[in-house]
């Protein structure tokens, strides 16, 4: 009995990870108690249920020999990948990777492993190389690369079972690792020598990725494309990867079908961008969102974000968002930074505007279930910080405007991190040290006590950045006490990690003592602490005393810039109360209801309509749906509309869902082709002038990597004029439906109602 308990065990249907435990429980209860010698009957029944083994290198579980099974054997190595699995945070993990993959070969030669274990090992080692991929120039690096080479060149010799997920980890590694030329050779041999077992659309994906990134043209990339889903899609892919695909059904939540490939759309989208090709980019994308609106993986945002300018990315991704797609922090990260870094660029109407952006942000990532992190409240509190409102607070204060214990600034900042707060994600010390460094920059004591305050209740440990952040504020308040404060935080944190205060630290100390009237100070700290030679610290004690000198009147705020008018001090107030309401009805809710409550804008600044919204739907049935079965569809979709099925996790219905997606993405084309046409008048002035191309403003730097490294100097200004110039071009019917038909490349309808 306990033989047929440990057969049905070992060949059952479970193979993930997740039931390793379980299983290797029961198996070696049933281990112990068998006999050293298998029954002769079970193994008789066994090999006949199990058939003939196949060719040698593709030994799988149909492979197996009876004799040589070791039940405990494989389950250990199962359980040492999932240990290895969740322990990719720590070093030790390379020396655990190199046995997993000589396990894994040994298993193998003895017919014991399965196509799930090499995808997992796979799996592994490239999740391994996202966890250390900063160290890729280093050693660490070779002791990954190792394994890896190891477990292809076994792979490539079939002595590892085929699984369809290796090719894409193993072409994902070589892609972000920049080893083109390896990862090249290796599509090559999948492509005309190897079986075709481990072959399908993502592989073709991954494929076109590492090409994409290796500067191959795109029309090989296309043709590439094409080839795959004329080899293994079928003329079911063909069809529903297309930009004018028309949908059996457009309240399903997707269409779920093995031929249409997320990984290979991504592959194109991915070789498109690199290559500039937005139109195309963006129809890849409408596409994606046709398919699977609540399904996309977050690498399509990411191309996005990290390529093309703010305005644009800011709209797709609380399009990702408000479809209920899985949004990583990360890419909300990317999108504050796009923000802060705009402030400084732009007047005081457009920082209001950006401070209204980054709470509809803030809304779209939470409404979508997005994980808060104190990165993210740093992010935002730094985005206020760089507005005008610690300012608008102090001249109202100086005029008597306003009580001095309270202010716009303070009461905002502290709504945000109560909000953070109740979503499990408390401030840090470094939150607090950006209001110390804002307070100090302001001249804003109400920031700077408000601060002090909550550090103490907080009982937040100071660091060397609170001790700078401290020498600041007191240089710029004349504050003794501050400045004295400040050094002796810093004195305590490089005495407890045993290290020399650095020269830079003593000129700021030397700049605040000089501002704050005790020049005498930095003397006395050198003398006490007996440092040699004294000579190079003396140096920069006079080095900050003279940088004071000199700067001091550059430190002081800008009358021009601090005076507010009445239409600045209305708009001001009337943006911190639309904020205010807004925050904190977000305090009230887990998620959020984007059909009952939907975001106010997509965009940073509302693209102006075309049409009416009455043709656009009337476009939008013309190119979605057969006129031959518009009833039967009409009707399908009335009737499922108050299924829980054709709603988003977001509460939209899908029909109405893939309706708004596709007018995003047509004011997406629209931004992208005035984009484009101001980028080429850009070229032409530059070659008539016989000058360099300089980097537009909003322009993306042109990086060709492959993760989110690529940034570029966010400006809206131009963003505003193209707004500008489209109202003031207003469009009728005909000619928005000619725009829009041109932009999708449709020649004309393609068929008539």
């Amino acid at each position: 009995m306990s033989l047929l308990i440990l057969d049905r065990l070992l060949f059952s249907s479970s193979r993930k990870l997740g039931t390793i435990y379980t299983a290797r429980r029961f198996a070696s209860r049933a281990y112990l108690h068998t006999s050293s010698t298998w029954d002769q009957n079970v193994s008789q029944r066994r090999v006949k249920r199990l058939g003939k083994p196949q060719a040698k290198g593709h030994q799988g579980r149909s492979g197996l020999n009876p004799q040589l099974l070791d039940p405990s054997e494989l389950l250990d190595f199962r359980q040492a990948l999932h240990q290895a699995s969740q322990e990719l945070s720590q070093p030790a993990i390379f020396s655990e990777l190199q046995a997993c993959v000589s396990d894994l070969l040994r298993l193998a030669r003895n017919g014991l492993a399965e196509a799930g274990d090499s995808r997992e090992v796979a799996r592994l080692l490239h999740n391994a190389y996202r966890q250390f991929k900063s160290l890729e120039n280093g050693e660490n690096f070779q002791k990954l690369n190792d394994p890896v080479k190891d477990f292809v060149e076994a792979y490539m010799q079939r002595k590892l079972p085929c699984h369809a997920d290796v090719p894409v980890h193993i072409l994902g590694f070589y892609k972000e690792s920049r080893q083109f030329d390896q990862g090249i050779e290796f599509w090559n041999w999948l492509l005309h020598k190897s079986h075709g077992d481990d072959l399908d659309l993502r592989c073709f994906g991954a494929a076109i990725e590492i090409l994409a990134f290796y500067g191959v043209s795109p029309d090989y990339c296309e043709k590439l494309y094409t080839y795959g889903l004329e080899q293994l899609g079928k003329e079911y892919a063909s069809y529903h990867l297309c930009p004018d695909a028309i949908l059996p059904d457009r309240s399903a939540r997707s269409l779920d079908h093995r031929d249409t490939s997320m990984g290979l759309l991504q592959g194109i989208l991915t070789a498109r961008m690199l290559h500039s090709r937005w139109r195309e980019a963006y129809l890849a994308l409408d596409t994606a969102f046709r398919l699977r609106p609540s399904q996309i993986p977050t690498r399509f945002l990411e191309l996005f974000i990290y390529n093309r300018p703010l305005a644009e990315a800011f709209q797709v991704f609380c399009m990702f968002c408000r479809s209920g797609n899985t949004v990583s922090g990360t890419c909300f990260t990317a999108i504050l930074d796009g923000l802060k870094d705009c402030l400084p660029k732009e007047n005081r109407r457009t920082r209001l505007d950006l401070l209204r952006s980054m709470t509809t942000a803030l809304e779209a990532f939470v409404g979508a279930a997005g994980a808060l992190d104190v990165r993210h409240l740093n992010k935002i509190i730094a985005i206020v910080a760089e507005s005008d409102l610690s300012r608008y607070d102090l001249e109202l204060n100086s005029s008597g405007g306003q009580d001095k214990s309270h202010g716009l600034f303070v009461e905002l900042t502290a709504q945000i991190i109560h909000l953070f707060a109740a979503r499990g994600v408390p401030p840090n010390i470094v939150t607090f040290n950006q209001l110390i460094m804002t307070a100090g920059r302001q001249r804003n004591d109400n920031i700077l006590q408000a601060a002090l305050r909550d550090v103490k209740s907080l009982k937040l440990s100071p660091t060397t950045v609170t001790g700078r952040s401290l020498l600041y504020a007191g240089g710029q308040f004349r504050e003794p006490s501050l400045v004295q404060n400040g050094w002796a935080v810093i004195v305590a944190s490089y005495s407890d990690l045993n290290k020399l205060i650095p020269t830079d630290s003593w000129i700021r100390f030397a700049r605040s003592c000089s501002n704050s009237g005790i020049k005498s100070f930095p003397f006395e700290q050198l003398k006490l602490m007996k440092l040699e030679p004294p000579s190079s610290y003396i140096k920069a004690i006079e080095l900050g005393f003279e940088l004071a000198d000199k700067n001091n009147t550059m430190e002081r705020l800008s009358v021009e810039e601090s005076n507010y008018n009445e239409v600045d001090k209305t708009a001001t107030k009337v943006v911190c109360a639309d904020i205010s309401a807004r925050l904190t009805a977000l305090n009230k809710e887990k998620f959020r209801n984007f059909k009952e409550k939907p975001l106010d804008s997509l965009s940073i600044y509302e693209w102006p309509r075309g049409s009416d919204i009455h043709c656009e739907r009337q476009l939008y049935d013309e190119l979605t749906v057969d006129a031959t079965s518009k009833g039967a569809a009409q009707n399908s979709v009335n009737l499922s509309n108050n299924s829980r099925l054709t709603r988003s996790d977001t509460g939209i219905p899908f029909d109405e869902l893939r309706f708004l997606n596709w007018q995003s993405i047509n004011n997406l084309l629209m931004q992208a082709e005035a984009f484009d046409r101001r980028t080429k008048v850009k070229v032409d002035e530059a070659i008539q002038d016989g000058q360099p191309v300089t980097q537009a403003s909003d322009e993306p730097a042109r990086q060709k990597h492959h993760g989110n490294k690529s940034r570029y100097p966010p400006s809206l200004t131009l963003y505003k004029q193209d707004v500008e110039d489209e109202k003031n071009k207003p469009m009728n019917k005909r000619e928005w439906q000619d725009r829009i038909l041109a932009l999708r490349r449709f020649q004309s309808l393609p068929f008539k109602a």
